[in-house]
């Protein structure tokens, strides 16, 4: 279950029983990028955002609309409000070319649904073209397209987790499957999902209270299961809905970001154990872990970030030995006037910079910030000299 934010105003390292491989290089410093003001069409605005960037602009997914800036994020960049005024955009993906944006839709009743919630833009954001037309629903007397908040495509193929179901389609969003639940919405939260090949992962929390991860095998070309999902080894997750799932590429390592731990796994998700593990929300920092950045320079450069429940404040942290020790920076993430309780996103640019934003609830902004040092960056490389 989603809840509120964190931060922490001092240094702390977490050991786990991996031996260390590289010593701890600081984040040093935050400097401030740019502030996206966003207005949303309700009163209490949901804690969502995301940064793309092709070869033209940054697209940033805000709860009140799409933002686009310039492609170089420098300080003071400026953010143009482009499409979705007021509606929530939860998920920004670059693929082949085109911008896909999932959206929150609303139910219309007596008619059919009009409120897209997935679409794909050609022309970087001037246009918008529905690719959800297989996902409309109606019940009671009212209909709508079912919601997501995770996309993964592999050339045409497209998976979603539309309305708390994992679906497919093999063919750019003309036809839909359900590979998991129906194709009607589910009385659950949207599974989290990782592809691994013909493998995927998936974890939630369903029924209420009751969080998981399975595993299963799709038949290669296919779409139906050779191996249907099947829980995998983790320790009792309790009540703690899985944020997300992530495979580090070349490797049979898998994070899986939960609330108050992060589990990993190293043998490609059959089982896992807790390298971050908080006990109690009451006497403890306990941060939902929502969000991750591996290094494209170095995997065992790990950054990171969600919010703290005890203290409701935007958190952050990072390991330079691929995940056996950790330290939190989230005292770089608060900033005179503002009160930033959730980091929403992290984003690495082509040249290696990295990037968060931070939601402040009561004013509406997004901050983006560059997050310096820490051994994250990747250096260019020095010219030959023979």
């Amino acid at each position: 279950m989603r809840a509120t934010t964190l931060v922490f105003m001092f240094f702390f390292v977490v050991s786990a029983a991996v031996p260390a491989r590289a010593a701890a290089v600081p984040i040093s410093r935050v400097s401030v990028i740019t502030d996206v003001i966003f207005d949303p069409d309700n009163e209490i605005p949901e804690i969502i955002s995301a940064l793309v960037q092709d070869d033209e602009s940054s697209y940033l997914a805000t709860p009140g609309g799409l933002y686009r800036l310039p492609r170089e994020l420098v300080a003071g960049a400026p953010a143009e409000l482009i499409a979705f005024e007021g509606r929530r955009v939860t998920g920004l993906y670059l693929h082949d070319g085109s911008l896909y944006v999932l959206k929150q839709g609303e139910e219309v009743q007596g008619t059919a649904a009009t409120d897209h919630t997935f679409l794909r833009s050609d022309d970087g954001g001037e246009t918008f073209v529905p690719m959800d037309a297989g996902l409309e629903a109606c019940y009671g007397g009212y209909c709508g397209f079912m919601n997501s908040s995770q996309a993964a495509f592999e050339g045409e193929r497209i998976y979603l987790n539309a309305g708390g179901n994992f679906i497919v389609s093999p063919d750019a969003g003309e036809s839909w499957t359900a590979l998991v639940g129906e194709m009607t919405p589910a009385a659950c939260y949207d599974p989290s999902f990782e592809l691994i090949g013909n493998r995927v992962l998936l974890g939630g929390e369903c029924p209420l209270d009751q969080a998981w991860i399975r595993a299963g095998e799709l038949e290669d070309g296919a779409l139906r299961w050779t191996s249907e999902p099947e829980s995998v080894i983790t320790p009792d997750l309790e009540n703690r809905n899985i944020q997300f799932l992530r495979h580090v590429k070349n490797t049979s390592i898998v994070y899986a970001g939960i609330e108050g731990a992060l589990l990993r796994s190293v043998d490609l998700g059959a089982s896992f154990d807790f390298v971050l593990h908080y006990v109690d929300p009451e006497t403890e920092k306990y941060p939902y872990i929502g969000h991750m950045l591996i290094s494209s320079a170095n995997p065992d450069h790990i950054i990171i970030g969600g919010f703290d429940k005890r203290q409701v404040l935007a958190w952050v942290a990072y390991s330079t030995d691929g995940g056996a020790t950790w330290i939190d920076r989230s005292d770089l993430l608060q900033f005179p006037g503002f009160t930033f309780r959730e980091l929403v996103f992290l984003h690495e640019d082509a040249a290696g910079r990295i990037f968060a934003g931070l939601q402040d609830f009561d004013s509406r902004v997004i901050r983006i910030v560059e997050l310096h040092d820490g051994g994250l960056r990747r250096r260019p490389a020095r010219p030959r000299l023979d």
